[in-house]
């Protein structure tokens, strides 16, 4: 339960702040993943695929915000005994943030929400490219804890790919976290679900 709560409460911060975030498509398959466990997961009009682990549960969320209503759709799975969780979504905007802000002003104040919220530490970010399309991912200690998310901003879309889990389950994953990560590709330009 605390897990959930820790890796919603860095979903919902980003989300709040109205940082759109976008991910890499040409990203490398994952090292030494088991193939009879991770799959290809491709959802309906989402413009992406990303290899996952188990059955990832899906979830819907709409949020009234000051720019308009903001549409989130995601999907999770939570392994080994509920230490890991593997989360990737993504957020209908009703404009083009990057026309307020700069990416990286749409980041920034979507990381500072997040560890303001979490009462977490950052422990790393970067900014990336993926198809041209801004992105960053950030690794967040908080309660015990890793976060990482990589976030990708593309037009009106934000997406997240995150894991999240305990200090000692992050070393022992780091390739199958990596190879989440990274196995995330972006395959159009997404459509706008309404």
């Amino acid at each position: 339960m605390k897990l959930k709560f820790v890796l919603s409460s860095l979903a919902t911060a980003l989300l709040l702040s109205g940082s759109p975030v976008t991910e890499p498509s040409h990203a490398k398959q994952p090292a030494q993943v088991s193939r009879s466990t991770w799959k290809q997961f491709t959802p309906p009009n989402a413009g992406f695929s990303v290899l996952r682990p188990g059955t990832p549960k899906p979830f819907r969320h709409t949020m009234k915000t000051q720019i308009g209503s903001v549409s989130t759709r995601g999907f999770v799975a939570v392994q080994h005994k509920g230490t890991v969780t593997y989360l990737v979504m993504y957020s209908d905007y009703p404009i083009n943030l990057t026309q307020k802000a700069s990416a990286n002003q749409v980041f920034d104040s979507g990381r500072d929400v997040a560890l303001k919220l979490a009462q977490g530490k950052l422990l790393s970010q970067r900014n990336f490219k993926l198809k041209g399309y801004p992105g960053r991912e950030i690794v967040v200690k908080t309660k015990g804890y890793i976060v990482k998310d990589r976030m990708y901003l593309v037009n009106r879309r934000l997406y997240q790919v995150m894991v999240q889990t305990t200090e000692g389950k992050q070393k022992a994953l780091s390739k199958s976290i990596t190879g989440f990560l990274t196995s995330f590709k972006l395959h159009s330009q997404p459509k706008r679900n309404s």
